[in-house]
């Protein structure tokens, strides 16, 4: 299974899927944008007020739950393999491998596919970049 798998194409499809989102927010801003210009200050300010609320409860309680969960994950493998680095990524939310090649490849043919709450070990060998370890969302995993 593992030597079905394209690194590119997967990459390009994550690249595509990020710019949909900030096409989609850029989109919406000036929407949004467009319906305060015919506000009046206070109509402004209870916009602005019930705006921030709805996203501030909405996102941070995902992005909150995700980074906690990817930083328990860190902490734990941390403990467990010392000689690799866990970098967390909210942004793309995942935890990108680090380490000497033969120590990532070690851990990624022990761990790939091994699920750890929503999140699981991703192990690739790329041809120009070497052993790529990440992990990731379970259901972000292309499978074929």
């Amino acid at each position: 299974m593992r030597d079905n798998f394209n690194v590119h194409e997967w990459n390009i499809q994550k690249i595509r899927e990020e710019n949909k989102g900030r096409d989609t927010a850029r989109e919406f801003i000036s929407k949004m944008r467009d319906a305060m210009r015919s506000l009046s200050d206070d109509e402004l300010d209870t916009f602005r007020k019930d705006i921030a609320q709805a996203f501030d409860l909405n996102m941070n309680e995902s992005v909150n739950e995700d980074e906690g969960t990817l930083n328990k994950i860190a902490d734990m493998l941390s403990r467990k393999f010392d000689d690799l680095d866990f970098d967390v990524n909210t942004t793309l939310d995942r935890i990108d491998v680090r380490g000497l090649q033969q120590d990532l490849m070690n851990f990624g043919d022990k761990l790939h596919g091994k699920k750890m709450f929503d999140y699981e070990v991703f192990a690739t060998d790329d041809d120009d970049r070497g052993e790529i370890v990440r992990i990731v969302k379970s259901d972000s995993i292309a499978r074929g």
